[in-house]
């Protein structure tokens, strides 16, 4: 949607999706330190920054848009972790929630982000956030080539894209999710 104005956060591994979010008032990535240890990258020209992910140093409704991009699956405190979400969004705020597929192949290989913490189904992903009082919106699914380093098979990444989505879209690499909170 629309971000002019907005301000946007991401969790996790967000830092490649901020230069697609400049339309917005501010836009700043948050790297739990828990993803630092899985090496995590620290880039962004000082729009990153290292935090506890159960005390996120933002005001209470200071954010309109939440990207939790490789959070969710690696926190040990969940429950505290969607709580802070909650605390942090502004009323009308929307999350988008990127985690790792359970049936899919990239929740194997350790040498991605896929392969840490806790891999989730699409179902699973929606009765948790429901669970903490986020309606899901929309649900997507990406990532349908294994890990490879190929460059033969990478020539092939669109085709299986497009016949994972209409054939096979359980198993996709990754699940995400649009949601809101159920207040508005």
């Amino acid at each position: 949607g629309d971000l002019h104005g907005r301000v946007v956060v991401g969790l996790g591994y967000a830092v490649p999706f901020l230069p697609v979010l400049e339309d917005s008032e501010r836009a700043v990535a948050l790297l739990p330190q828990q993803a630092a240890t899985t090496g995590g990258p620290l880039e962004g020209g000082g729009r990153v920054a290292m935090v506890q992910d159960d005390e996120l140093p933002l005001a209470d409704g200071s954010v309109d848009r939440l990207l939790l991009a490789h959070a969710l699956e690696t926190t040990p405190k969940s429950h505290r972790f969607m709580r802070e979400i909650w605390r942090v969004l502004a009323d009308g705020g929307r999350i988008v929630a990127l985690v790792p597929n359970r049936r899919g192949l990239w929740c194997w290989s350790e040498r991605t982000p896929f392969g840490h913490g806790q891999p989730y189904s699409a179902g699973q992903l929606e009765r948790m956030l429901r669970g903490y009082l986020f309606e899901p919106l929309a649900t997507r699914r990406a990532l349908y080539l294994p890990p490879t380093g190929s460059r033969l098979l990478l020539r092939f990444a669109v085709p299986v894209e497009r016949l994972g989505l209409r054939f096979a879209p359980q198993f996709s690499g990754v699940v995400l999710i649009d949601s809101k909170d159920m207040a508005d």
